[in-house]
């Protein structure tokens, strides 16, 4: 059996780059397009029904050293770039479509890995083991072909609010009136939390907004003509947390974490908080939550316990309340994020303890056909 962990080989920040972003993308071409074939040699070989070409891994859980066998019968290391054509022409032939948006969020998902390396390679990681584990996913979903893809944009748009590079950031706070304020569920402690600085009590409801909700001059992004620091009834006073959080997802805050609305797209998806799924939000939570206590065993829901939001930007302002960790945790256990372990986590790996409560073929290339 393989080992779960994963160093990529080489010290080169381009070649572990490579093998970091070169796993997600083999495992997602090898469970939905190729077929295994019996191999007298090392490692495992398969075919690509689309192209014909045969193409051989080390490992299967995390395959690794991507190798093509050309007409003179020999394997041929394939590089990063060399797997990206590969992939594109093996999807274009199973297809019937060409797609040159994949392989560009390919190659952006390797460069933002280039970058996450090198950032972490000059930064202090955190003391928390949990925080560590779960600020090492450096390869992110391990079937995703693009998992870390960041939609091409400049590095400085998106480095400084990386979980994996170990940043943190002053989150800010505005003040909505609250004949405009939208709350439900039970927030508990993020009320209080949720209002430092300058932001008047009295008059508006506390508002949380993460850096990345935020344009030009500390300004909402998501309404039409950024607002200015007052904006009447519906006014946003600004304040700013006094503490330095660290980027997650969520973002915790105590022993909360808070879900921020983004409009942000990260792999195939814009991470917004939509209006459907917070108004059924706690009708979901109690039944999960519900079914989880009747099982009477060791696991635990992190309750999401509510929201708030203004009523003139229900999704962009969004943010979301969900338990700790620690209220679910026997006293003396290490809570750790179980994805922290099979990314190179060491440190954490060191600290783990058992804990009571924690926390079709072709699929690949249809849903990536461009619409």
């Amino acid at each position: 059996m393989d080992r779960v962990d994963f160093t990529p080989p080489g010290d080169g920040m381009a070649e572990r780059a490579d093998a970091y972003a070169t796993a997600p993308l083999l495992n997602c071409l090898l469970r939905e397009v190729a077929e295994p074939l019996p191999d007298p040699g090392e490692g495992h070989a398969y075919r690509l029904p689309g192209t014909g070409r045969l193409l051989r891994v080390r490992g299967t859980r995390r395959p690794a050293e991507p190798e093509e066998v050309y007409t003179d019968g020999d394997w041929h290391h394939l590089g990063h770039t060399e797997l990206v054509k590969l992939v594109a022409d093996e999807l274009r032939r199973d297809t019937g479509v060409a797609n040159h948006e994949l392989p560009a969020e390919m190659t952006d998902s390797r460069d933002t890995v280039a970058a996450l390396l090198t950032a972490r390679d000059g930064a202090t990681a955190p003391d928390d083991p949990y925080l560590r584990s779960e600020q090492s996913l450096i390869t992110g979903h391990p079937y995703h072909p693009a998992p870390k893809a960041r939609g091409g944009g400049p590095v400085a748009g998106w480095l400084p609010y990386a979980p994996e590079a170990y940043a943190r950031f002053r989150w800010c706070c505005s003040g909505c009136a609250r004949t405009r304020s939208w709350r439900r569920g039970r927030l508990g402690a993020g009320r209080a939390r949720a209002g430092p600085g300058r932001v008047p009590a009295a008059a508006r409801a506390p508002l949380a907004a993460g850096p990345r909700g935020r344009g030009p001059r500390g300004r909402l992004r998501g309404r039409p003509a950024d607002p200015p620091r007052h904006d009447g009834d519906r006014g946003l006073a600004d304040g700013r947390d006094p503490y330095g959080v660290p980027p997650r997802a969520p973002e915790r805050a105590d022993d909360l974490f808070l879900k921020f609305s983004l409009d942000v797209r990260i792999t195939n998806d814009v991470r917004r908080l939509w209006r459907h799924d917070l108004l059924r939000l706690r009708r979901t939570d109690a039944a999960v939550r519900d079914a989880f206590a009747a099982m009477g065993g060791p696991g635990a829901w992190l309750s999401d316990r509510g929201y708030r939001t203004a009523d003139f930007a229900f999704e962009e302002l969004a943010v979301m309340v969900r338990d700790g960790l620690h209220d679910h945790l026997l006293p003396g256990t290490t809570p750790l994020l179980a994805a922290g372990l099979v990314e190179g986590s060491r440190a954490a790996r060191s600290t783990a303890r058992p804990t009571r409560r924690p926390g079709g073929r072709r699929i690949c290339g249809r849903s990536y056909r461009p619409r």
